[in-house]
């Protein structure tokens, strides 16, 4: 489980969508207090999306309860994004790309947003470890 520190917001979230606007709500208030722009946010918005939304859907196959840990930091050259569950692991940098000679009309639904996530991320880690998965994303904060 993910430790608390007074540089990063942390937050318990329950495995349902309703949940993204909690955090997005949250992280938004402790990064502009810190010097993060909102431009850069939306960065943020759409990682945690993203893999929020691929954990919540995929990751707990029995359609119980979970608690997924996330933790923001960050200031106007960066913030680190981790994300913890204890669901099916699942390592997004090893997800293959879409296939993009293929026509839009006839791409299977899925991986554009993993692959969108990896391009944004100047890094991006994962672990799965004593039944957690780990997800830890790193992006840069550009100026303005």
């Amino acid at each position: 489980m993910l430790e608390p520190s007074s540089d990063t917001f942390h937050i318990r979230l329950v495995n349902h969508f309703d949940a993204i606007e909690t955090f997005r709500a949250g992280a938004h208030a402790f990064l502009l207090e810190r010097g993060v722009y909102e431009e850069a946010l939306l960065n943020l918005d759409f990682c945690f999306e993203e893999i929020f939304t691929n954990i919540v859907k995929y990751s707990f196959p029995e359609d119980e309860q979970h608690w997924i840990d996330a933790a923001v930091s960050g200031n106007q050259h960066g913030m680190i994004l981790r994300i913890e569950d204890d669901g099916v692991p699942f390592a997004p940098q090893d997800a293959p790309p879409p296939d993009f000679s293929i026509p839009i009309e006839e791409r299977p639904i899925g991986g554009l947003g993993l692959f969108l996530v990896r391009s944004m991320a100047s890094r991006l880690e994962y672990e799965s470890t004593s039944g957690r998965n780990r997800l830890t994303v790193y992006l840069t904060c550009e100026t303005e």
